[in-house]
C-alpha cells in the first residue's frame, strides 16, 4: 500500500497525457508492510517499497492492517499528509 500526500488537479489532463517518467522517482511516498499478509508476501512488499524509496512502516498484521491496526495506519496517513521530514 503506497500512500501519496497529494492529488492532481481535476482540470488537468492526467488521464490523457502519456507518462514521461514514473512518479515514484520524484514524489515522496509512504508504505505499510503487513508482515503477516497471506495475499502479498512481506518480502515482496519490501522489495517494491525499496525500489520506490518510501517512508516505510511495518506492522504485524494481515492484508487488512487498516482494520486490525487502525492506529498505525492513521499515523502513517497523517505523516504522509504532513509531508517528508
Amino acid at each position: 500500500m503506497l500512500v501519496h500526500g497529494g492529488f492532481a488537479d481535476a482540470s488537468s489532463s492526467w488521464n490523457v497525457d502519456r507518462t514521461q517518467a514514473a512518479a515514484w522517482h520524484t514524489i515522496p511516498s509512504w508504505g505499510l508492510v503487513a508482515t503477516q499478509d497471506k495475499a502479498i508476501p512481506a518480502a515482496l512488499e519490501r522489495y517494491g517499497y525499496q525500489r520506490a524509496g518510501p517512508h516505510t512502516v511495518e506492522v504485524a498484521a494481515s492484508h487488512v492492517a487498516m482494520i486490525s491496526h487502525p492506529d498505525v495506519v492513521t499515523e502513517l496517513i497523517v505523516d504522509a499528509a504532513n509531508g517528508p521530514t
